[in-house]
């Protein structure tokens, strides 16, 4: 049973429980089997075990000076206030040293549930726990050093402050920016979100508050930022929309600058997007001429077109990773057993299939983005592996 009370997880992951097999081989629909033959430069680095060491990694890995850091949405310890729930913990894991625990969260006072990945800041390390932290169990943003010295910077209080920071944090002019997927406003039954800035000293500040979905809502993906301006995908809230691609000023002046239609254009941007000289690349969880979600292009001005429609059912959650002239994502189901793909796409759109999981034990259903290490990807499933806790791999692109 799925642990995770992510929103985004949950959605993706009732689709392996619904009995959904009849997918494609590889994102070339017409290609044959034969021709995605797994590659020899696939292997599993670590298996997470649970408790005490982590569970469930959700989103892209860290590399600082050869250590890759990152988060385990689950494990650690169970948490007693919350009928044994586990924590979460913050890992780290190097060729020479193996996987390692960083930090085990607590739940009170320093948070639980870092679904999201971390940011380097001048050699500390920033993330967020969507529960605990303060009475209310809104969230947190932290900072951690690489020796597992963890310190909370603010505590979410929610509504009007917004609570449960599913994205990562961004660095921008000495401040901290992130999104939270609930609260603020009332349009929404918990709120539609938030963006929000934090300083490095812990002084929070809400700089847009989501309004019923009319202008996107429970924003999950993060922000990322280009000639003084944020840029950031959304669902759609109440409104029952395909979700948006919006561009705010730093004093918080929101706009849309795009609205999705489903199919075949794409719905539901759960990630956030990747810069590429000036145009913004994302994914869809869903829609696309395939309805298994799409990744796009956009430019500032809300100019938008589909550069790859991915098979039924795939559901990329994660965000891309432009290297080398090319894309690579992950998703979610798909692939030859249903357990989730490495893919690449080329900015003229072709696609291919660079592993395809087979689950349980070389790991299932990854969340997260890649990150490249001296040509080598390395990413994590959120399931499979000796204990089905998730695993750590790398392959080559």
């Amino acid at each position: 049973m799925l642990k995770s009370c992510s929103l985004f997880i949950l959605i993706a992951l009732a689709a392996c429980s619904n009995g959904v097999s009849s997918l494609p081989t590889a994102l070339n629909e017409t290609a044959s089997a034969a021709h995605f033959a797994q590659p020899s430069g696939y292997s599993q680095l670590y298996s997470f075990k649970g408790m005490p060491d982590g569970a469930q990694p959700l989103k892209r890995l860290l590399n600082v000076n050869g250590v890759l850091y990152g988060t385990a949405d689950w494990g650690g310890q169970p948490n007693r206030q919350s009928g044994g729930e586990e924590t979460g913990t913050i890992f780290k894991w190097s060729q020479s040293g193996g996987e390692s625990t960083v930090h085990v969260f607590q739940d009170f006072p320093d948070g639980r549930n870092p679904v999201a990945g971390l940011i380097n800041v001048k050699g500390e390390l920033y993330g967020t726990t969507i529960y605990g932290g303060g009475p209310k169990h809104r969230g947190t943003v932290f900072k951690v050093s690489p020796t597992g010295v963890e310190s909370v910077l603010y505590r979410f209080n929610g509504p009007r402050d917004g609570f449960e920071p599913y994205s990562g944090l961004i660095y921008v002019n000495g401040l901290l920016y992130g999104t939270t997927v609930f609260g603020g406003l009332t349009g929404c039954p918990q709120g539609c979100g938030t963006v929000y800035s934090v300083s490095l000293s812990g002084v929070h500040k809400v700089l847009y508050r989501f309004r019923s979905g009319i202008d996107g809502a429970q924003p999950e993906g993060g922000l990322i930022y280009r000639n003084g301006l944020f840029y950031g995908a959304a669902g759609g809230g109440d409104y029952h929309s395909d979700g948006v691609v919006f561009k705010m000023t730093p004093t918080g002046v929101e706009h849309v600058i795009y609205r999705f239609k489903g199919e075949p254009d794409g719905s539901q941007p759960f990630a956030g997007l990747t810069d590429v000289n000036g145009e913004f690349y994302g994914t869809t969880g869903f829609g696309g001429a395939k309805l298994g979600g799409a990744v796009y292009k956009i430019d500032g001005s809300g100019h938008e077109s589909v550069v790859y429609n991915l098979p039924r059912n795939s559901v990329p959650q994660g965000g891309l990773l432009y290297d080398n002239g090319a894309l690579y994502g992950t998703t979610t189901n798909g692939g030859t057993a249903n357990h989730g793909t490495v893919f690449k796409v080329t900015l003229d759109g072709k696609g291919t299939i660079i592993y395809s999981f087979h689950g349980p034990t070389d790991g299932r259903n990854p969340t997260g983005g890649l990150i490249n290490v001296n040509g080598t990807l390395y990413g994590t499933t959120s399931r499979g592996g000796a204990t089905n806790n998730g695993t750590l791999f790398r392959v080559s692109p």
